[in-house]
Formats: structure tokens, sequence, C-alpha cells
């Protein structure tokens, strides 16, 4: 617990002394520090999370299964559907290092050094941007969860940077890439498109209208999914039956709204009208389409929910931004303002107080206490039959209907 409140408390004071300041080298070198600081805290955990236990199991046979390239590739796509890129990166990474530990550290390399080269690029308060990261689980959920989808979310980001700066052919090279981590990383398609959606109140109100129609056909839609995918036996093919699975009933349709849609729409629009730097006013109307999108798909179509992870850093640096605008300007919008931020927190906050009624534990036990590799197995071992029982919380869920 200590070292994530010391990363808590640092950020906040960090944020106070440096976020209002121009550039200047103590700041360079304190936002390095703090770079670093999640790095080590990613990289060198022990049993925190709980898809990383899966993965330290996996790599412990990842280089034995290689055998014959054509085989290991279509065993690990359609049987574990592990797509190409990802299986090639992580055997060949088990070949030269035998620790799953020097895996996860570059790994937390990779992905935290993108972040925060991202925050710096298009946030003036980074401080806070790191600190809205470490607090919301986007740091829990991409370091030690969904290891293959960040890897296919940090080649998307730069793709995307890529095509805003007119880079297409830089666009479409990392967006294969991602697509070759890892599927879900096909929303990138429709990120040339989000130029031409205006950023506008009435946008808002015509995605609600488009998310509910795609809700209410979803049924529909998922039925007449090609029979060759419904009912092959690959693992890809269970993925999709899996997800298309999970539906909501009209309360649940709202409350998903409220969370995919609604609140980061009106975070991001706020903080895109109220700043006053126009440096990047062009890249950030896109990137408030693009989170728009993925919400009206998220909340229209249960399965789909996990887009969502493409379109979190930059709704991570209005949220910043946000709470900066709400801090310093009381008066404007003060209740409104207040009663976004409080449901955004609360959407939040479902993400560590999910319950597991078989463990009789909640989803934050799976990264507090914190344990690292120089504590012993015992400390975490609860964390396997957690992991185990995850797929009971959607079920308990009075919201989905099945």
């Amino acid at each position: 617990m200590i070292p994530y409140l010391l990363y808590i408390f640092m950020t906040l004071i960090l944020a106070i002394i440096f976020d209002k300041r121009e550039d200047s080298r103590p700041k360079r070198v304190w936002y390095r520090i703090t770079c670093l600081f999640l790095i080590l805290l990613a990289g060198f955990r022990n049993g925190v999370g709980g898809d990383t236990l899966s993965y330290m199991a996996e790599y412990e046979d990842a280089w034995d299964s290689f055998g014959n390239l054509r085989e290991f590739i279509s065993d690990s796509l359609f049987r574990q559907g592990r797509m190409p890129l990802w299986s090639m990166i992580f055997t060949t990474c088990r070949y030269f290092f035998e620790s799953f530990y020097v895996f996860q550290l570059l790994h937390a390399i990779l992905l935290n050094v993108t972040f925060f080269y991202v925050f710096k690029k298009y946030s003036k308060h980074i401080f806070l941007c790191a600190l809205v990261y470490g607090l919301t689980g986007y740091f829990f959920l991409f370091n030690t969860e969904v290891l293959r989808e960040s890897l296919a979310i940090v080649c998307a980001i730069m793709a995307i940077l890529y095509f805003v700066k007119r880079n297409y052919i830089g666009y479409v090279v990392l967006a294969i890439c991602a697509i070759l981590f890892h599927a879900s990383a096909a929303i990138l398609l429709v990120f040339p498109l989000m130029r031409f959606i205006p950023i506008h109140y009435l946008t808002l109100a015509a995605g609600l209208v488009l998310s509910f129609v795609i809700w209410f056909l979803s049924d529909t839609i998922v039925s007449h999914l090609p029979s060759s995918i419904v009912m092959s036996d690959s693992s890809l093919a269970q993925k999709v039956v899996h997800y298309s699975d999970i539906k909501s009933n009209i309360f649940g349709f709202l409350e998903y709204a409220l969370e995919y849609i609604c609140f980061p729409y009106f975070i991001m629009y706020y903080a895109y009208t109220r700043e006053e730097d126009d440096t990047y006013k062009t890249e950030q109307q896109q990137f408030i389409a693009f989170v728009l999108t993925i919400g009206v798909l998220s909340a229209g179509i249960n399965g789909f929910a996990r887009i969502r992870n493409y379109g979190a850093i930059f709704y991570i640096i209005a949220l910043a931004d946000f709470i900066h605008l709400y801090v310093h300007q009381p008066k404007y919008l003060f209740l409104t303002r207040s009663m976004v931020l409080a449901c955004t927190i609360y959407f939040f906050s479902k993400f560590y107080l999910a319950y597991y009624p078989y463990s009789d534990r909640y989803h934050y036990e799976f990264y507090f206490p914190y344990t690292s590799i120089v504590d012993d197995e015992y400390q975490y071992e609860y964390r396997y039959e957690m992991h185990a029982e995850s797929t009971v919380i959607n079920k308990d869920n009075s919201t989905r209907s099945h």
C-alpha cells in the first residue's frame, strides 16, 4: 500500500508546484522520475493483477511450444486466440530471458514512456495527468491485466499521432501492427472518419440516439454473424460468442450510456472549449470524436466495451484538464461540473469495488497490498482463486440480461 500512497502524494504535490509553471529543467527531471516510479512499480511487481498470473504461467512454456513457425502461429491464433505479433514477441522474449519479470519490465517501459510522452505533448497539466492515470485504474488495467491489448494500444496511440500529422504511411503500418497484437485494434479503421464529425452537444444527442438504435438491434446484428464464425471451435470464435452473449436491459443501457458516452463527452468537450491553448485544437476535435464513437459502440453492444481502452489516454488528458478547470474556476457551472465529476469518480470506483462472491473479495485486492519480486508467493495466492472466478461478476450484474 505504501508505494501507491507515495505515488499519489508525490504526483499531487508536483501538480501543485509545477503544473502552472512553464517548462523547466526541474520540471522535466521530476516528470521523468514520476514515469520511472511507475515503470519500477509495474516492472518489479510479483503477482499483482489477475491476468498477470495467466501470463506468468503461459510464459514458462512459451518457447517449448514454438516448433514449426506456421503451426505455432496457427495454434496461437485459432486455439489460444493470440494474434501473431504478440505470439512472436512473447516467445522471442522467452527465448532470450528465462524470467517473466524481464518481460514485464520491458512491457512497463514501453507502455508508460508512451503514455507520459503523450501527456506532455497534449496537456499543460502533466503531473495531474499522471495522478489521474494512477487513480482511475488505467495504470493497473494496462500494466497488470490486458498486457496483449496494451501493446496494441501503444501501437494505436502512435498510429493516431502519425495520422493527425498527415503521415498516412506511418498510420497504416502502426495500425496493422496494433491489429496483429490484438484484434480489438480494428477500431482504428474508423479513425480517419473522425475529422468529419462536428464537436457540438447536438453531436452528443445524435450519438445517444444512434447508440440506442444499435443496442435495440444488437441481438439482430449478432444473430447475423457468419455461421462459419459462430459455429467454429476456435478460441476467437468462442470469444465472439462469449462477448455477444453479454446483453443489458434498458437500465443497463442507460448506465452505460452515461458512463461511456455522456460523461466522457461532457468532460472532453468542456476541457476543449475552456482551455486557452489553441495549438492542438484540430487534433483534440478528432480525439473527442474518437472517444464518442467508441462510447456509442460500447454502450450499444456490450461485448464491444473493451475498445474503450483505445481512447483512454485522451480521456485521461481531458479529465486532468477538467479537474484543473474545476479547481480554478469554481463559480462557473459549479453544480453541473460537481455532479459530472462525482459521477465520473463513481464509475471509475466500480473498477475497484467489483465483488467476487465465492471468494468474498473485491477487485482492488488484485492490486492491494502491493507485492514485489522480493516478496514470497504465499502473499498473493488468493488471487488465483479470484482470477478463476472473474466471469461471475458479469453474471451477477442486475442491469444485464442473459
